[in-house]
């Protein structure tokens, strides 16, 4: 509960007493209740294209044709 609501790990840790942090991170923090799409959602956008799926090259790297990125608005 205290990582989903963006307490820091240092903090976690000295609230439940762990001597050790590991203990706090990888024990007692659950990661599949962290809200992680959220977090990449309210990432900046970098670019104003985006890859469509079916469209990746064959390395996977790089767009074999791009298209309007619905996210970016040109200011």
């Amino acid at each position: 509960m205290l990582a989903t609501t963006g307490v820091p790990m240092t903090v976690a840790q000295r609230l439940m007493r762990h001597r050790d942090i590991r203990l706090t991170a990888q024990t007692y923090t659950d990661e599949g209740l962290l809200p992680l799409a959220s977090a990449m959602q309210a990432l900046p956008v970098l670019v104003d294209t985006v890859c469509e799926a079916h469209e990746l090259a064959a390395t996977g790297t790089e767009c074999a044709k791009t298209v309007p990125n619905p996210g970016h608005s040109a200011a």
